[in-house]
């Protein structure tokens, strides 16, 4: 098909007009925070990523519950809790958090933005990383954190089937915690623990991630 010069020149307009929208929303978005809405604007150095973990559970929502709801328990997660502020799932509680591997530990100070729970036994989390910008370790990968923010959810869908969402948006440079691998790995062990305990009635999802 012939495209004419004046066709040419209505795509390139087109196109420009996209470009400068596209330019303009970036600019336009708010800093990231709690109540920021993703994509968010990153402090200077770092980049915005975004992902979130899914998974069925083969359990009652309220068998999760006994295990992850209380903010201040860390052991299922496989990190010590070294400190803690405020009552236990009291939006403004804080908790602090040792991270240690190969050798080297740094650590994570997260407050509780929002909590609430369902009568079917499921809850939410909302927390994030106060403690900015955080430099972790050569020798856990190095990076640097400007920020991130998490949510996990818990509803029940089915008798003895529970669904799970683990989402965070964050603002790194470099890649200074592999958020996808820990969730995936930690809502696989939910269910090795609940089989133990005798409480997963149905098989469970393998966990799947979507973003970056």
């Amino acid at each position: 098909m012939l495209i004419t010069l004046k066709n040419q020149l209505a795509i390139l307009a087109t196109v420009s007009s996209v470009f400068a929208l596209h330019v303009q929303e970036r600019a336009s978005k708010k800093p990231c925070g709690n109540d920021s809405i993703s994509p968010c604007k990153c402090p200077a150095g770092t980049s915005f990523a975004n992902s979130t973990t899914f998974g069925y559970i083969g359990a009652a929502a309220s068998d999760i519950y006994d295990i992850a709801h209380d903010f201040y328990t860390t052991d299922y997660l496989g990190l010590k809790l070294v400190k803690k502020e405020g009552k236990p799932n009291k939006v403004g509680s804080i908790r602090t958090l040792d991270v240690t591997y190969n050798n080297s530990t740094y650590q994570l100070t997260e407050p509780l933005n929002v909590y609430y729970e369902t009568r079917d036994g499921g809850f939410e989390q909302q927390f994030n990383l106060s403690t900015v910008p955080l430099v972790v370790p050569a020798a856990q990968g190095g990076g640097i954190f400007g920020g991130y923010w998490v949510t996990m959810h818990v509803q029940q869908v089915a008798d003895h089937v529970s669904w799970m969402k683990w989402g965070v948006y964050r603002c790194v440079a470099g890649n200074p915690f592999d958020f996808t691998g820990f969730h995936e790995v930690h809502m696989t062990g939910l269910s090795d623990t609940l089989k133990t305990k005798g409480k997963l009635v149905n098989k469970s999802s393998v966990p799947y991630s979507i973003g970056d």
